[in-house]
C-alpha cells in the first residue's frame, strides 16, 4: 500500500433504519408504530377470542329453554352482558381501524414532503376510544364470572365441603 492510501476502520455497528432518521423530529406515532400495531394486534385477538368464548362460558347443552351455545352471562346478567358485547365490539373495530391508519401514517412518511396531520389526529383518536372501549368490556363483566373455569371447582371448593388432608 502507497503513503497516500487510508486504511478503513471497522465498519459502524448495524443499526435500525427507523431509528435514523435525517431531518425534522418525528411524530410519537410515527416513532412508536411497531409497538402501537403490536398493542393493536394483541387487543384485536382479545377481543375477537372473547366473543367466541364469553366470560362466564356457554350453555354446553339446551338449559331451561336456553339453547346449547348461547352466553350464561347473557341470562344471568343481561344488561351486564349488553355492555360487554358492544364494548368489546367497538374494540375490535378500533383496532382494526388503528391498524389501518398506522400503515397509512408509515405508507406517507415514506412519501417525503407529505402532510401526515390527516391521519395522526383521527389515529390518536380511535386509539383512545379502542382502550375506553376495551377497558369498558373488561369493567362490564362481574368479577365472578371473569376467572371462572371447569378447573375452578377443584381449584376454589366451597366453604362447605371438608377438607380430606385433615387429621
Amino acid at each position: 500500500m502507497g503513503p497516500g492510501h487510508v486504511q478503513p476502520g471497522p465498519p459502524p455497528p448495524a443499526t435500525d433504519l427507523d431509528d435514523v432518521q435525517p431531518g425534522p423530529p418525528q411524530r410519537w406515532e410515527y416513532s412508536l408504530r411497531k409497538y402501537l400495531l403490536l398493542l393493536a394486534t394483541l387487543v384485536v385477538t382479545v377481543t375477537y377470542a372473547a366473543g367466541f368464548n364469553p366470560p362466564g362460558g356457554i350453555w354446553q347443552e339446551a338449559h331451561d329453554g336456553q339453547p346449547a351455545g348461547d352466553p350464561i352471562i347473557r341470562y344471568t346478567y343481561y344488561h351486564r352482558y349488553l355492555a360487554f358485547f358492544y364494548c368489546n365490539a367497538t374494540a375490535f373495530a378500533a383496532s382494526l381501524v388503528v391498524i389501518v391508519l398506522i400503515l397509512i401514517l408509515a405508507i406517507r412518511h415514506d412519501k417525503k414532503g407529505k402532510d401526515s396531520q390527516w391521519v395522526v389526529v383521527p389515529l390518536r383518536l380511535v386509539m383512545v376510544l379502542d382502550l375506553l372501549s376495551l377497558m369498558g368490556a373488561y369493567g362490564a363483566v362481574p368479577a365472578a364470572t371473569r376467572f371462572q373455569s371447569s378447573t375452578s371447582r377443584y381449584l376454589w371448593p366451597s366453604s362447605s365441603s371438608t377438607s380430606s388432608f385433615s387429621s
